[in-house]
């Protein structure tokens, strides 16, 4: 507990205080930390203590928010707040005059050999590009299509492609088994990349749209098994749910969209490697939706969906 008489730790000064959004019908107040990317979430309290905090002895600052805010600050309160400052490395120097103690401290915490190994294997990542300058120079090109009207246009062609294939549903499922070889599970390796590519342009233009910085993109290692992914962390500064959840479902809405197209085009076209793409692009689609990406037990675009909606 900070005694009456010791000076308060003075906060770093790139740390930025956020108001974010709404988190079980009470406004959140965040942290931003842009060493380490990292948003931490705060009550509005602490937010306000932290705006005026000031690296002055603790009695003199509760005097201080007395005036200025009109709250009593007890040395319970003061003693939480600078030990959440310490443990995550927010303040210019450590908790005592020692500079080893912050190097002390992550070497305390450091995991075994085994538990790094085992937290590798589970779930490791790769930056591969920092898009944000590509995404904001040609997001006017994809704008156009990010309205109702498209939505309820691709909404009827997925409708009659699906009617149109429930016609011919044996042929739909004997291609399916035409494709079980080498060469159809390289088509559809390939078809899995394309599709997964766009999923994650949609959710990169999806942020892009409503201000969030895209800061990486890349490829994720879960279980050892790669899968890409886009890093929009900074969407914890949106304060209005529905573009959270924008975010969320634009990669599963593109999957979507190519799934009821390929599914249109399949219905038409003749016999041919183009019906094929179609078939492997429709089958890879609605699969990963469905199957996957819709999972609220994984953490896919269903967890995440769910966890905003919430």
């Amino acid at each position: 507990m900070p005694e009456a008489t010791a000076t308060l730790p003075l906060l770093r000064q790139d740390l930025q205080l956020l108001e974010g959004g709404t988190v079980g019908g009470e406004r959140a107040w965040l942290i931003y930390d842009p060493v380490r990317h990292r948003y931490f979430q705060i009550d509005r309290k602490t937010y306000e203590l932290l705006s005026v905090w000031r690296d002055i002895d603790a009695r003199a600052f509760a005097s201080y928010v007395r005036e200025e805010l009109n709250q009593d600050l007890s040395s319970r309160d003061l003693e939480d707040i600078t030990t959440f400052l310490y443990a995550n490395h927010l303040t210019e120097g450590p908790p005592s005059e020692d500079p080893l103690t912050y190097a002390r401290q992550k070497v305390g915490t450091r995991r075994s050999m085994l538990s790094r190994i085992i937290h590798g294997y589970l779930f490791f990542r790769i930056p591969l590009i920092r898009p944000d300058r590509f995404l904001t120079a040609t997001y006017p090109l994809v704008a156009g299509f990010c309205n109702r009207a498209t939505l309820w246009i691709i909404a009827f062609i997925t409708s009659l492609g699906l009617y149109l294939t429930s016609r011919q549903w044996d042929v739909f499922t004997a291609t399916f088994l035409d494709l079980l070889s080498l060469e159809g599970a390289v088509l559809y390796g390939l078809g899995l990349i394309f599709v997964k590519a766009l999923h994650e342009l949609g959710h990169a233009y999806a942020a892009t749209r409503v201000g969030v910085r895209v800061n990486t993109m890349g490829i994720a290692f879960m279980l050892m098994m790669p899968i890409l992914y886009t890093d929009v962390t900074d969407a914890w500064k949106l304060r209005l749910r529905r573009q959270k959840l924008s975010i969320d479902a634009a990669g599963l809405l593109v999957e979507l969209a190519i799934a009821g197209i390929a599914t249109f085009l399949w219905a038409l076209l003749p016999d041919g490697p183009a019906r094929s793409i179609a078939f492997i692009l429709a089958t890879t689609s609605w699969i990963m939706s469905v199957a996957v990406n819709l999972n609220p037990f994984m953490r896919f675009d269903g967890y995440y969906l769910l966890a905003d909606a919430w």
